[in-house]
This record gives C-alpha cells, sequence and structure tokens, in this order.
C-alpha cells in the first residue's frame, strides 16, 4: 500500500494562493469584464439577460466552474505542497482529486466561469472573452507543461500519456477514481 502524503501546508502558502486567486481570477473575472462593457455600452455595470433559463444555465456553469477551480486550488496546495500561480508550482505532482481525471480542472473552471458570465451578462462583446480565455489558457499551457516535464520528468510523462487535459473522455484506470494522493515524485530543488 501505498504510503499518504497529506502534510499540513504552512499558512504562508494558503495566503499566496488565495492573492493569485484574487488578483488573477479578480482581473480575469471582474476588471476585464468591466472595461469590455465600458467598451461596448460606456458603463462597467452589468445588465443582465431578461430570461430566466439563461440565469439558471449560466449560474450553474459559473458555481460548477469556481467548485471545480476551488477544489483543485485545493489539492494543488494540500497535496503538492504549491499554488495554482505557475510562478509558485506544486513540490509534488497531483494525480489525484480532479487532476485524476484532467490534466487540466482549473482551466475548465475558468472556462466553465467566463461562459457562466457571458451567458448571464446581456453583452455582445463579452463574447469575446470565450475565445480570449481559451487562447490564454493554451498558450500558458504549454509553458506549465514545459515546467511540469522538466520538474517530474518521466513521472508526469507517464501522467500525460493516461490523462487527458481539457475533455476527461477516457478514464484513467490505473489508480482507484477515490484514491487519496499517495506516492509521488518531488520536484527538484
Amino acid at each position: 500500500m501505498r504510503r499518504l502524503l497529506w502534510r499540513r501546508p504552512a499558512v504562508g502558502l494558503w495566503v499566496r494562493a488565495l492573492v493569485y486567486v484574487v488578483i488573477v481570477g479578480g482581473g480575469w473575472l471582474v476588471i476585464l469584464p468591466a472595461c469590455i462593457l465600458f467598451a461596448e455600452s460606456g458603463i462597467a455595470t452589468p445588465s443582465y439577460r431578461p430570461f430566466p433559463a439563461a440565469l439558471v444555465v449560466g449560474g450553474a456553469a459559473f458555481t460548477l466552474g469556481f467548485a471545480l477551480a476551488c477544489c483543485a486550488g485545493y489539492f494543488l496546495i494540500q497535496y503538492g505542497q504549491g499554488t495554482p500561480l505557475p510562478l509558485d508550482p506544486p513540490r509534488r505532482l497531483v494525480v489525484c482529486g480532479p487532476y485524476h481525471w484532467i490534466r487540466n480542472p482549473q482551466g475548465i473552471g475558468m472556462v466553465l466561469m467566463v461562459l457562466g458570465q457571458v451567458i448571464v451578462i446581456q453583452s455582445q462583446l463579452l463574447w469575446c472573452l470565450l475565445p480570449i480565455t481559451l487562447v490564454y489558457l493554451q498558450v500558458a499551457g504549454r509553458w506549465e507543461e514545459r515546467q511540469m516535464t522538466r520538474d517530474f520528468g518521466s513521472e508526469y510523462a507517464a501522467y500525460v500519456h493516461r490523462t487527458r487535459k481539457w475533455l476527461p473522455l477516457r478514464v484513467n484506470t490505473d489508480t482507484h477514481p477515490n484514491m487519496l494522493c499517495s506516492h509521488s515524485t518531488s520536484r527538484s530543488s
């Protein structure tokens, strides 16, 4: 049986992760949409679509994305001993929790949150934020994958081979899906 690697992360790690979430999440989900709305209509305050179904579907997409991003962030901090910030990455490769099924759960969470916004907020121009988000995640993902390959080597290569990046169409059968994080390689310091 594998040894569990659960450790209590330092408070500073949680603080750094929270600062990252506020800056990046707030910038991408609040400031950028406000700027787009201002460019489109001269006001930064959103007006919502009058359709109750849009509010329900958009709200559900945003909530699901937020929950997925928070869950993935928790696993990075708790088991990876790092933050979601690419400049302060995990010290261990995290392959459990949402990372068991998909390599980029935080990116999927961000796409779902942006999708929720564009469904709920009445704006034609705001729809541009969705492809911008996808392009940003693809570009940032390439840099992150090079970093992960450098830090975790063959263990990351095996993870990439068995786990899809965006859509969990292929079931990862190497481990039980309810497995807690266990042995993984630490990155070189």
